[in-house]
């Protein structure tokens, strides 16, 4: 089964940077950053030149409850220093079931069964946005208000990458995400997904698990919108 978010029907996404971080329990290190260059193009009558994908600082922690997070960013290259950026925060949680008591693993499974409910699990999603550009995007898990777990284990890693070219007026980002459920040696459920990010404000979500125990829920309120700056033309 897939679960979909859809906030205001997204349409496509693009480019970023990187940083990651495994929640949880343990101590926390900062890494050191590197930039990387999106390939360049032209286009008459893009005043805001092109965009840039470049790598963030990286964050690593860990624990039972594990994840880890690229930040990007994707800035045009003539943006000027003076633009005003809006700041957006975020909070979505994934949600995850234990097998029902009909599924194989459970069945198979000798001795009394432990009944944990659904665990859910935290996140805020963080980033600037001025219409054009996104800046800062940043996925960290909210250990506080997340399920907390004895044995069981859940791992995700959200891997941001460029949607749209840098041509493109408007910066879109794309989380590939990557999961695996473990409750308590009753079966492995691996899921995947998508998290969409849009230079307007906009986001969306979805996931899709293998035996459908993991399921993404609803987002926290919107961030105002903003429009792009218009494409002038050039003149002849």
């Amino acid at each position: 089964m897939t679960y979909i978010i859809d906030h205001n029907n997204l349409g496509y996404f693009g480019g970023g940077a990187g940083c990651s971080c495994k929640s949880c329990g343990s101590e926390t290190q900062n890494l050191s950053s590197a930039a990387v260059l999106a390939p360049l193009f032209t286009m008459e009558g893009a005043s805001l030149g092109l965009g840039i994908f470049g790598t963030g600082q990286s964050l690593v922690t860990s624990g039972k409850l594990s994840c880890e997070a690229t930040t990007v960013n994707y800035v045009h290259e003539k943006t000027p220093p003076t633009q005003n950026f809006v700041k957006c925060e975020r909070k979505f949680s994934i949600s995850a079931s234990q097998p029902p008591k009909t599924s194989p693993s459970v069945l198979l499974r000798p001795g009394p069964t432990l009944v944990l409910g659904d665990q859910t699990f935290w996140f805020l999603l963080s980033f600037q946005y001025n219409g054009n550009d996104l800046r800062n995007i940043a996925i960290v898990v909210l250990e506080n208000e997340s399920s907390r777990m004895i044995t069981s284990e859940f791992s995700i890693r959200f891997d941001g990458q460029p949607y749209s070219v840098p041509l493109d007026p408007v910066a879109h980002v794309v989380f590939q995400i990557k999961g695996r459920w473990d409750p308590t040696g009753l079966g492995i459920d691996s899921f995947r997904g998508e998290l969409y990010v849009r230079a307007d404000g906009r986001v969306r979500l979805w996931i899709k698990s293998e035996q459908s125990w993991v399921r993404a829920n609803q987002f926290s309120l919107d961030c105002p919108p903003v429009a792009p700056v218009p494409m002038p033309k050039q003149l002849p």
